[in-house]
């Protein structure tokens, strides 16, 4: 469970957040003329007096309200809960209109939930607003996105596995606090990563006893070091030749990755399994052709890649055999393997999902069997489906375009799909053809090769 755990200075400090927390709460609920009588030590519990509206027949019906708020760091147990139940019976017996609302930050314990279905059976109105009542209000006041946006956002910089997550209140602005299993991180109410000020310390004092890692700065240094490792190697193959640090460094500045110090170069290179040392200079360590396009065609890479020799020439047979291995053993008609093999060449995107598992495949599949025999062909149709959508995917991508026309003389493609959609009264048959003509297009000194649309002039007639 997310708790939201209020933060300050002093307890003085903690218990004025805590006021104007409570009051954004209440506010939110329709509450009126909220008054704050006592804020408790260390600012961690408030009692609260408001009215509430209800429609009569005779106009509206005012209910005095008796209204406590926890900010403990653990769950509200059954005895503050019979407390405040005795407060609110107390307050009833002047006035039988009154109503009791508990706002409980941290959540509430099993018991007191419990207890609280007793009590909403009989519907006495007494109210527990915690746990996904609370976040519900918090993503009203705030416009907080729900935790599986937050997690996804995570995802982005870091596979780490979330341990915990708290949101933490400070002056007006809600903040996401995620552990780790050996470290934590600070996000903003919409899930971005903070800079470094007054803010990030005074969560930092009330944050788990674990390393901070600002997870954008984590994030970029490992694509920059991902990047210079596929610059090397494509450098090293471009060549076909061993070279010194000196060529490697000055290539990837050019690049615009700049290397500040031989032990920086010599760390990055730490994480490339396809670069050795000889004789004090860098040559590419060949491996098997299926793990290095896994390794090289993981998260960004330069596209350029396609245009080395190594690259082309162990797209072949063999790898599809590979392919298939890793697709669980999916069965490719030999007949197919010739245009397989094209696409594979000529679109990264499809060579990337190639080696890469399908789970949409794999998980029905067993010991290179589909768990069903009438299956065999479906799993090798959507593979060849989904390896040409990629390759339609790459036929505008014009970075690639480039090299497809000056490198390999392709001059364009034709982007082709039958559609039938069965309904009631029948089958409907689309037919799709979007031919792109590879061209050069001059703007100034600069010519690019750009994809067009050929206009068929005896339709527009």
């Amino acid at each position: 469970m997310i708790r939201l755990i209020v933060l300050g200075h002093s307890s003085d400090d903690k218990g004025r957040q805590l006021e104007v927390l409570t009051a954004s709460i209440l506010k939110s609920l329709k509450y009126t003329d909220i008054t704050m009588n006592v804020v408790g030590k260390g600012g961690n519990e408030l009692d609260v007096v408001a009215k509430f509206s209800t429609p009569h027949i005779s106009g509206e019906l005012i209910h005095p309200v008796v209204c406590e708020c926890k900010a403990y760091k653990t769950k509200v147990d059954i005895t503050d809960w019979l407390k405040f139940l005795g407060k609110f019976y107390t307050a009833s017996l002047e006035d039988s209109k009154t109503m009791g609302i508990m706002i409980a930050l941290s959540g509430a314990n099993g018991n007191v939930i419990g207890a609280y279905d007793g009590i909403l059976k009989l519907k006495i109105p007494v109210y527990l607003v915690s746990g996904d009542d609370l976040l519900k209000h918090l993503s009203s006041i705030f416009k907080i996105p729900p935790y599986d946006i937050i997690r996804q956002k995570v995802s982005y910089y870091t596979e780490d596995h979330i341990h915990s997550c708290d949101l933490l209140y400070y002056d007006s602005e809600i903040y996401w606090s995620i552990k780790f299993k050996d470290r934590y991180t600070i996000l903003s109410s919409q899930g971005d990563c903070l800079e470094v000020g007054s803010e990030v310390d005074l969560v930092a004092m009330n944050s788990p006893k674990l390393p901070y890692v600002n997870l954008y700065e984590e994030a970029h240094t490992k694509r920059k070091r991902l990047i210079i490792n596929k610059l090397i190697i494509y450098k090293l193959l471009l060549d076909e030749r061993r070279n010194t640090k000196e060529e490697l460094i000055s290539y990837c500045a050019k690049a615009g990755y700049e290397i500040p110090t031989d032990e920086e170069f010599h760390t990055i290179l730490l994480d490339n399994p396809f670069v050795t040392t000889v004789e004090s200079q860098y040559e590419f360590h060949r491996s098997t052709s299926l793990a290095f396009y896994q390794y090289y065609l993981q998260f960004v890479y330069p596209v350029d890649i396609i245009k080395t020799r190594y690259y082309q020439d162990n797209i072949d047979c063999d790898l599809i055999k590979e392919i298939e291995k890793v697709q669980g053993g999916i069965h490719i008609p030999e007949e197919a393997y010739e245009n397989c093999i094209l696409m594979l060449r000529y679109s990264p995107t499809s060579l990337s999902y190639a080696v890469s598992a399908d789970e949409a495949i794999t998980r029905n599949r067993q010991d290179g069997k589909a768990l069903f025999s009438e299956m065999e062909v479906v799993h090798s149709a959507w593979f060849m489906r989904k390896v040409a959508s990629s390759f339609n995917q790459d036929s505008s991508n014009v970075d690639l375009i480039q090299i497809l026309y000056n490198e390999f003389g392709i001059q364009g493609v034709n982007l082709s799909s039958n559609i039938s959609i069965q309904t009631q009264a029948g089958q409907k048959d689309i037919k799709l053809d979007v031919p792109l003509i590879y061209a050069p297009l001059t703007i100034g000194e600069n010519t690019k090769i750009v994809p067009i649309v050929p206009i068929n002039t005896k339709d527009t007639k």
